[in-house]
């Protein structure tokens, strides 16, 4: 009988950790795929479980955007409503649920785009659950919708991403990487408040004040600021007069920490 298994590895586990004769294959794709989101796969998941709602529908409606092929599809009926593979609709719902621009203006930033650089780790992944945990505490927070504007207001969304969103993500890549981002009994991340609130921070000045109170080699510390990096938590911003490192939005707030701007 022929068996076949499914394994699924994070990207810095396959590379530190995986050592096969013919890995080069996999690599390639031969019996490996990614399993990534961009942003129209991440908003038709958030529209499918609005589609529940008949509050959603008539919204859908009143702004001119349900479409005839909001049903199930043959032979797919199980999967209730599949939203279509429409950029420029999707781009149009977003806008009924919370307004086109983050503020008055495109100043602001695109609401669409926004919102996904927003929830997206330092290699621009964003987890589907973090998108549907930001609407779904934005509701919560707004508590019932605005008269003549978008059922949700942009400050909600900011107030849930620094909030609940944050912190869960935090919580979430704890618990992913409790033992390798551990050194001398304490979770390294929890220590960046104490380093400095203000991000992004000098790269040297925080692995030295590491070195310092961890009381470890200076490798140590530089392998395990650069694991941070493949891993998403960091993003060293490299220029001719500094070396720098940020904390992406989605971590940043449940850190205790803030951003410059």
């Amino acid at each position: 009988v022929d068996v076949a298994a499914r394994i699924f590895l994070r990207d810095d586990i396959w590379d530190r950790e995986v050592s096969l004769v013919d890995k080069g294959k996999i690599t390639e794709g031969t019996y490996r795929a990614r399993l990534e989101w961009d942003a129209e796969e991440l908003y038709r998941l958030l529209i499918k479980r609005l589609l529940v709602a008949e509050s959603f529908h008539r919204l859908l409606r009143d702004r001119g955007l349900w479409r005839d092929d909001l049903k199930p599809r043959p032979g797919l009926a199980r999967l209730d409503i599949v939203p279509p593979t429409d950029a420029d609709w999707l781009q149009r719902v977003v806008a009924a649920l919370v307004g086109e621009y983050m503020g008055a203006s495109k100043k602001k930033g695109l609401t669409y785009s926004w919102i996904i650089k927003h929830l997206g780790d330092s290699r621009e992944r964003v987890r589907p659950r973090s998108l549907l945990l930001l609407f779904a505490t934005a509701a919560t927070l707004q508590g019932a919708d605005l008269q003549g504007r978008a059922p949700l207001d942009q400050e909600r969304l900011r107030d849930a991403l620094r909030g609940t969103v944050s912190g869960q993500a935090v919580d979430e890549l704890r618990e992913e990487f409790k033992s390798e981002w551990t050194l001398n009994k304490v979770w390294v991340p929890d220590m960046f408040k104490d380093h400095e609130t203000l991000w992004p921070v000098e790269y040297r000045a925080l692995r030295d004040w590491l070195k310092r109170r961890l009381k470890v080699e200076v490798d140590d510390v530089d392998k395990l600021i650069q694991h941070m990096i493949n891993s998403g938590l960091l993003e060293r911003r490299v220029a001719r007069t500094s070396d720098k490192l940020q904390v992406p939005d989605i971590y940043l707030y449940g850190l205790g920490l803030t951003r410059k701007g």
